[in-house]
């Protein structure tokens, strides 16, 4: 699991991710609302599901 998920390594190995490079890069840079939702408190425990494609994956990133 940490191959597709580098970041769990260290957080400098995010910078590496493709998405978040495109992210970077883009003119327009889209954030979910849910993410206002989402405690990033330390110790938190959040469970993001859903369908497919929806979003769930950019949203963590």
């Amino acid at each position: 699991m940490e191959e597709q998920n580098p970041w769990w390594k260290g957080k400098d190995l995010v910078k590496n991710d493709p998405d978040l490079r495109k992210w970077l890069n883009s003119k327009i840079k889209w954030v979910p609302e849910i993410i206002n939702d989402v405690s990033l408190e330390p110790f938190s425990l959040n469970f993001i599901f859903g369908p497919r494609q929806v979003g769930k994956t950019t949203l963590i990133k």
